[in-house]
């Protein structure tokens, strides 16, 4: 029943359950007497119920006929001083109460007894009540947390009081609130429009509110309300919110059926706090200005005063809240959208992703999985029942002990809680055909592998050696060279992508030391020396080395004190003996003995850019130097350094910045300039002589070019197709795959209708009807996607390639679709 009206636990039910578990049996003694002894201090005629009637002594011979179950206080007294009444506290009022209304029935109105028995009886009604508000304000203190006593009924119907009063105070709704990524938005939008249909849920007009700034704005509020509400000729069917304008209010948002928001828009609401805090904060001020007694607390909120109300998303109870990739729900509390999605009340939540855990450690995805059941709210992991303390003594640690219950636990409870679908279900999609193809690595990229995988060793190996000294801080396994070691982790996987070329260096004074240090130390003759100086230098200009005892050829090796060169695979750091000729030798001084190579890139793709950028700059200056000659001798005046870039008679311009435009200056050397419209204080314009696709003015490089038209040459700022080059081999490996791709789809489909974006792609003049071709490139290493796009973009063009990340990805998914 999201937002209905709730009856809220009463006082006395906390009260009795505050009786029975907040004070033990020799705590309710003094309580109950307590009581007792103020109701008798009350009034002196108190005495008339003191002691039991005696019918003979007190002239009452007919007592006992009229009343048949006498009591005395002094019964009561006795009762309490032996535990009598345990845990019901109504016993002790019926028994006080009926001290009363025998003594009523017994005299007459006009008695003095009677009279003194009415007024006790009210009396006590009014103590009672005093008791139990006194005890309840106890109970509200000492279980106002339920994980402060997770078993205490107390808490729990405190709880669900406070829970109670919360969804009051909401707006029902039974909408879905949907979260969803910045730049799946568009995604998501489409879809709901592709996939649902709207008469299921209504006759009338459905309605689509766009959330944005008024002058953009679909409608007004007030113009949605008077027609859904007013008029009702529409249904509030979908409100998107576009942008960061503040919200329209909560009762205005319960209306729609699917309220369409964002990531950073629950990031952004996150600062105005939750509407627990506010109705705390409202309780505490009201407190303080009924003059009743407030905390300390109460006055430092006073900051809080000039803050905005918390947002309208959190002021409306749900029928439902989905969060889209919400895999980020895992992460903890610490996040703003974590702590923001948990403030919002909605009947049921629900959490859609792909991946529920990163590729991680176990015990980091068992905590991601904790983390979304905390999300989903699931009771048997609350503070009430434990929290973390069941779920690491249920599964974390039965988990990392390897035990198989704890597997067992967790298929159990996901099976309940998750709902999992795969492409086998949806028969629409035709099975994938998988092809593994193994791509065979470059020799630079061999070598750069070999480079890094041998020093990395180097260090491991010689660090771990037990000498007098230990190595053990300057090892990559040591968790204090964590940053290293993923630093080495990311070259390796850069060498292998075909992005670098990396050369070892030698400083002159280290060389210097390990040639004397061979002849001095261990007394090596010139022919060794001879050697090990050959080695060092093949190792700092590129060359390769073999290994002494295998044959393998790498940039690095070992130097054996003995002379020898052996690689890292024939080494054992807990033996000294040379592997190459049986010699022992001292662990540390083979590890004074190895020279302090560092490593440096020779080649890679910034490398590549300068050398660009070079050759590009030495086109312009003889370009420069052309037209000066020319000039001279033609007795003219040089021609502008910037074309004006005005259309053609019969041009046509557009205006999409990914679509060609033929705009060709007026003057003599018009053929070879060209420009595009920006949103600057100028066009941009290009020269084909210098092809480097920068602009004259501003120096910008131009990006959405396409290089599967005229020749390979784009159209608007003349650069050329880059070839993939041969040791980059994964790079090739898709270029290739790409390329025989669509010379096969030109050569068997060229009647088939594509897009407007395949046919600025492949130069096909055709109605866009049908899908271009389209292929997704995965790697779970972003600086991987690096190389590999700079060379599809180098082929291909800016315009076919679309980046999937970074603050432009919306744009560049809408590339992709299109």
């Amino acid at each position: 029943r999201p937002g209905s009206k709730n009856s809220f636990s009463s006082d006395d039910e906390v009260f009795r359950s505050y009786w029975r578990e907040g004070l033990t049996s020799v705590g309710r003694t003094p309580e109950l007497l307590r009581l007792v002894n103020q109701l008798r201090q009350a009034d002196s005629d108190s005495v008339y119920f003191e002691l039991p009637i005696d019918p003979i002594r007190d002239g009452a011979e007919r007592y006992l006929d009229i009343v048949k179950t006498p009591i005395c206080m002094r019964d009561i007294l006795s009762k309490i001083n032996v535990h009598g009444y345990g845990d019901d506290f109504e016993r002790l009022c019926s028994d006080i109460n009926l001290c009363f209304r025998n003594a009523m029935l017994y005299n007459p109105p006009e008695h003095d007894v009677h009279k003194a028995a009415k007024r006790l009886s009210q009396k006590f009604t009014e103590l009672v009540s005093q008791f139990k508000s006194e005890k309840t304000k106890n109970a509200k203190k000492a279980f106002s947390s339920i994980s402060a006593k997770p078993d205490s009924s107390v808490a729990a119907i405190l709880a669900e009081r406070a829970n109670d009063e919360l969804l009051d105070s909401l707006y029902p709704s039974s909408g879905t609130l949907l979260v969803v990524p910045n730049p799946l938005m568009k995604h998501w939008e489409e879809q709901i429009s592709m996939h649902v249909n709207s008469n299921y849920c209504t006759n009338k007009i459905p309605l689509l509110f766009r959330h944005r700034r008024k002058s953009n704005a679909s409608h007004t509020t007030e113009e949605v309300v008077r027609l859904c509400t007013v008029h009702q000729t529409h249904f509030p069917f979908l409100f998107i919110d576009e942008g960061s304008t503040p919200l329209p209010p909560p009762e205005f948002l319960a209306m729609f059926r699917i309220v369409l928001t964002t990531n950073q828009r629950i990031t952004q609401e996150w600062k105005k706090g939750s509407v627990e805090e506010e109705l705390s904060l409202t309780s505490r001020t009201s407190a303080r200005g009924n003059g009743r007694h407030a905390s300390y607390r109460v006055f430092f909120d006073d900051v809080r005063a000039d803050l905005p109300p918390p947002s309208p998303l959190l002021k409306v109870h749900w029928l439902r809240l989905v969060v889209d990739e919400g895999h980020i729900m895992g992460r903890g509390t610490n996040s703003n959208t974590v702590q923001f999605a948990s403030w919002i009340n909605a009947h049921s939540r629900w959490c859609m992703t792909g991946t529920p855990t990163q590729q991680t450690l176990s015990q980091t995805g068992l905590r991601n999985i904790l983390g979304l059941v905390k999300f989903l709210k699931h009771d048997f992991f609350s503070a009430k029942l434990g929290g973390d303390a069941v779920w690491n003594d249920l599964i974390a640690k039965s988990w990392k002990e390897g035990n198989l219950a704890a597997f067992c636990r967790l298929q159990m409870l996901l099976s309940l809680l998750m709902v999992r679908h795969t492409k086998e279900d949806i028969e629409e999609i035709p099975p994938p055909l998988y092809v593994r193809t193994y791509s065979t690595m470059s020799r630079r990229e061999l070598t750069s592998y070999n480079t890094l995988v041998s020093a990395a060793q180097m260090n491991i190996k010689t660090t771990s050696m037990k000498g007098k000294t230990s190595g053990w801080q300057d090892s990559l396994l040591n968790p204090r060279e964590s940053k290293h070691a993923r630093e080495v982790l990311r070259n390796i996987r850069i060498a292998c992508c075909g992005g670098a070329q990396m050369l070892p260096t030698l400083e002159e004074d280290l060389w210097i030391e390990t040639i004397q240090y061979l002849r001095m130390r261990h007394h090596l003759d010139d022919v060794r020396v001879r050697v090990v100086d050959n080695y060092l230098q093949r190792a700092t200009t590129g060359e390769l080395s073999s290994c002494f005892k295998c044959g393998l050829q790498l940039q690095t090796l070992f130097i054996v004190p003995c002379g020898c060169l052996v690689c890292t695979e024939c080494i054992d750091s807990n033996t000294n003996v040379c592997p190459a000729c049986t010699q022992t030798f001292d662990f540390d001084q083979f590890q004074q003995l190895q020279p302090g190579l560092v490593y440096k890139w020779t080649l890679n793709k910034w490398f590549e850019d300068k050398e660009r950028e070079s050759a590009a700059a030495l086109r312009r200056q003889l370009n420069e130097d052309q037209a000066v000659n020319d000039t001279i001798n033609d007795g003219s005046e040089a021609a502008p350094a910037v074309a004006a870039a005005l259309p053609p008679g019969g041009g046509v311009e557009r205006n999409r910045a990914d679509e060609p435009i033929n705009l060709v200056g007026h003057n003599n050397n018009s053929r070879n300039r060209a420009g595009r419209r920006r949103t600057k204080d100028h066009q941009c314009t290009f020269s084909r002589a210098n092809a480097d696709g920068k602009c004259l003015r501003c120096r910008e490089e131009h990006f959405d070019c396409n290089f599967l038209v005229n020749g390979g040459q784009c159209s608007i700022c003349f650069k050329n197709a880059e070839d993939c080059p041969q040791h980059a081999s994964k790079a090739l490996l898709v270029t290739n795959k790409l390329l025989s791709l669509r010379e096969a789809e030109l050569a068997g489909n060229r009647s088939v209708k594509v897009s407007h974006a395949a046919s600025r792609l492949l130069g096909e003049n055709t109605v866009p009807t049908q899908r271009p071709l389209k292929a997704i490139i995965f790697s779970q290493f972003r600086i991987l996607l690096d190389y590999v796009g700079d060379r599809l973009i180098r082929r291909f063009g800016g315009s076919g390639v679309a980046e999937f990340w970074g603050s432009t990805r919306s744009r560049e998914l809408e590339k992709f679709k299109h």
